[in-house]
Order: C-alpha cells, then structure tokens, then sequence
C-alpha cells in the first residue's frame, strides 16, 4: 500500500507516546492502476522526483520514504513545511528545509536519507 499524503498532520501521538499514522484518503494500493486514482495529496509533502505537478500522478513509495524526513524535520523544529514559498519552484529545483535546525545528527541525517530519496538537493 501507498499511503501518499504522509505529513507531519497526518500523525496521532497515542497514550504513552507512540505514533500513529492516520488519514488513508489518498492512499491506493500498489498494484491498483496509477491512471485510475483519484486522490489528492498535499504538495509540500510530495517528493521533488515526480514531477506531481506536470503530471498528477498517483503517489509512488518514494513519496512515502521522502514525505517522513519532511515530517520529522516540521515536528523537529516546530516550523511549517517551506511556508511562503513557491511550492511548484522548490519542487522542480529539488530545493528543501535547512537541515541545520535538526540539532541531533542521528536525526539530521535519517531526515537527509529520506529527502534525499525523493530528489531533494540537500
């Protein structure tokens, strides 16, 4: 399954700390045909390597490997996902957060992995 709208609202904290993955309106299953998918996903989140918004595309399992590092990077730091920027640019430059406001450099570089995996240039 692709979940494709992974995003930092997208998780509940559960009693005790742990976190869940909710909001599966996008999501479709792998082998379902990409052309019939109807969903819709928040382009902040969408991994710089599909082009989303020349194409529409259904989500692909890269977008769930890069939307966490873009997660974890908004709840790391308490900052909105590249708010005031001009989403479709930053998009197709590959361009991303500064992940030198992730102190943690175990955390820096999981988030780096997982951005890294959908073509953003950090």
């Amino acid at each position: 399954m692709v979940h494709g709208d992974i995003k930092s609202s997208n998780f509940l904290r559960c009693q005790g700390g742990p976190l869940r993955l909710c909001d599966f309106d996008s999501a479709r299953l792998m082998d379902d045909d990409v052309n019939e998918w109807e969903g819709l996903a928040t382009g902040e989140f969408l991994a710089p390597s599909r082009n989303y918004f020349e194409t529409g595309q259904a989500p692909v399992p890269v977008d769930d490997i890069y939307a966490p590092g873009l997660s974890i990077w908004s709840l790391y730091t308490g900052k909105e996902v590249l708010k005031d920027m001009d989403m479709e640019e930053l998009l197709k430059d590959g361009r991303m957060v500064d992940l030198e406001e992730i102190g943690d450099m175990e955390t820096r570089w999981f988030v780096r992995i997982c951005l890294r995996s959908g073509g953003a240039q950090v």
